[in-house]
């Protein structure tokens, strides 16, 4: 189990909240104890905690592509990520780990979105594109595992947890007084609806 939370944001700079988002992410040091992360610029801060399965010395994230124009964070395991690291090889691709994180962000640089349809496993992740000023995110077919989201005052976050949003101190708590009744006849909230009003959850098999 591994944990992150990110926020970006292409209309002013928000590296100074780089605290905000390193305290979050503290605070998700439960789901990764072994080793964290930030990945900080301009228009983007991405922070992960992890818990170290595959690759102990070379899986750090956030992980960057060979030319640090993409960042991923992830959580979950593809478990034919070995059979599909072989394919990119045979594609051109060449690899500085033996992380199944890089060949999701390898695969991502070669597919595209279409990557998805290679995953066999389950996983939550996010990769942000410098170049093309794009976040693109995904969650697994039966969602295995979580991925929260929110548009606030122009910037876009996203995180393994709610609780995250609240401690950064980005989005103030309003729970969804609405969805309480359907939380407890069913024991959850269907769709992207949640049980706060500024947060969503990416829905099971999806992407963004």
């Amino acid at each position: 189990m591994c944990g992150f939370f990110g926020i970006v944001n292409h209309d002013k700079d928000i590296s100074f909240l780089a605290d905000n988002v390193q305290r979050a992410i503290w605070l998700l040091s439960h789901r990764g104890p072994d080793d964290s992360g930030l990945f900080k610029s301009k228009n983007a801060l991405l922070a992960h905690v992890r818990l170290s399965i595959i690759d102990l010395k070379h899986g750090h994230q956030p992980m960057l592509s060979h030319d640090e124009k993409k960042i991923i964070v992830f959580n979950g395991e593809i478990f034919n990520y070995k059979e599909l690291k072989e394919r990119l090889r045979g594609l051109g691709h060449t690899f500085r780990s033996e992380s199944d994180t890089e060949v999701v962000l390898v695969a991502y640089e070669h597919f595209g979105e279409k990557c998805l349809e290679f995953f066999h496993g389950m996983f939550a992740f996010a990769i942000y594109d410098q170049n093309n000023r794009k976040i693109f995110a995904a969650r697994d077919r039966f969602g295995i595992k979580p991925f929260y989201y929110s548009f606030h005052k122009s910037t876009f976050m996203f995180g393994s947890e709610a609780k995250t949003f609240y401690d950064s101190d980005l989005v103030s708590f309003e729970p969804k007084e609405e969805n309480f009744n359907e939380y407890i006849i069913f024991g959850y909230v269907a769709g992207e609806e949640t049980l706060h009003k500024n947060i969503s959850e990416l829905e099971a098999g999806h992407y963004l």
